[in-house]
């Protein structure tokens, strides 16, 4: 199944001139042509699934428009959005300079619509694709600024809380301030 964008529409949605829309859209899309999902399989011990989330894109340069062909397990993460959230989440990873960024942005975004949520920190570096032993270096390297960064590009606030099982941080509560999703 694929899913349209009109350049218009996206152009309006980021603010930018309609001229350099189409162009932005196609560096995006080779983004999602290259980006990887990887999330733990539910009911699952210890196994985890990786995919792109893209698979094709199809750019009509006479209509103005594109169509993107995205992994049918993405399917499911994107039709949790809301109206609209499509446009929103290709405009927030246009404008993400990290990589952890986007990739804790894609994650935030997913489960936005819940208000608060909790991934153990293990989950939530793999999803990442990342393997830190010391959570203060995964703090300070990784999770403070790409929030910053997600704050800074997309207006999203995200605040987050610790959460320990004994002297260790064990999970992670991201909670999303509703007034910023727009």
């Amino acid at each position: 199944m694929f899913y349209s964008l009109n350049v218009e529409q996206y152009a309006k949605a980021v603010g930018i001139d309609k001229s350099n829309a189409f162009k932005e859209l196609k560096e995006l899309t080779e983004k999602l042509l290259k980006e990887v999902v990887t999330y733990k399989v539910p009911g699952e011990q210890n196994i985890y699934l990786k995919f792109q989330i893209a698979s094709e894109v199809l750019y009509n340069t006479g209509e103005q428009t594109l169509s993107i062909k995205f992994h049918e397990k993405f399917i499911p993460l994107i039709s949790k959005f809301e109206q609209g959230c499509f446009t929103s989440l290709h405009v927030g990873l246009a404008k993400m300079k990290s990589l952890n960024s986007c990739n804790l942005y894609q994650i935030v975004k997913r489960d936005a619509y819940r208000g608060k949520f909790i991934l153990k920190l293990e989950d939530l570096q793999t999803m990442m694709g990342l393997n830190y032993k010391l959570f203060a270096d995964f703090r300070l390297k990784v999770i403070e600024p790409s929030l910053k960064e997600i704050l800074d590009k997309t207006g999203m606030s995200v605040g987050v809380e610790y959460i320990k099982v004994g002297k260790k941080v064990d999970s992670v509560r991201f909670i999303i301030n509703p007034r910023s999703l727009g």
